[in-house]
């Protein structure tokens, strides 16, 4: 019976073989192995003989450009110069180092709080509304409110005020962990 169930699957096999092949339609060429690694590298030497040319005419022109600046001059067969292009592979080592280390300064300078003219205007507001609506003191919250930015935003310009020599930062009378923001009788703006 295996027998039988294996001879009609290898005639099922052959059938459907012969159903799903479609003629040929180009004739079949038997090459060797060396007419093919021939026709392999020819193809390879046809693809970059372009860019071996092209690699070659910028070789040229920098070699130009060199002793156009005086850079990499020859002189009895040594270059006078170290290998510039040593110095850039060295260099291009670095620029992600170079790119992080910018990341983290422009990070460090556009923090909230830091001195800007976003924080001067509300440093000259505050001080034009104390003046002018007689406040000797205001607590920051209080601040915060006249101005119309969050307490944590009028606490980050904390250093900027106690910078200006119109103002003083104390504690509030009474009150040892609320600070309150006075005006100084004769206070000068400080450069």
């Amino acid at each position: 019976m295996i027998e039988v169930a294996a001879a009609r699957i290898n005639s099922f096999a052959s059938v459907a073989s012969q159903a799903d092949v479609s003629p040929i339609e180009e004739p079949i060429f038997i090459i060797t192995s060396g007419q093919l690694e021939a026709i392999i590298l020819q193809a390879i030497e046809q693809a970059t003989a372009p860019l071996e040319a092209r690699l070659q005419d910028l070789q040229d022109r920098i070699d130009a450009l060199e002793v156009e600046r005086g850079v990499g001059c020859r002189v009895g067969g040594e270059e006078a110069l170290p290998d510039l292009r040593g110095r850039l592979e060295n260099l291009e080592e670095l620029r992600p180092w170079m790119e992080a280390l910018s990341k983290k300064v422009n990070r460090l300078e556009s923090r909230p709080g830091m001195e800007g003219p976003k924080a001067e205007e509300h440093i000259e507001e505050l001080c034009r509304i104390m003046r002018k609506d007689k406040l000797p003191s205001l607590s920051f919250a209080n601040a915060a409110k006249f101005l119309g930015i969050s307490k944590g935003r009028i606490k980050q310009l904390k250093p900027q005020i106690a910078k200006d020599g119109r103002f003083d930062i104390l504690h509030a009378p009474g009150q040892k962990k609320k600070l309150i923001i006075t005006l100084r009788k004769h206070g000068v703006k400080n450069g």
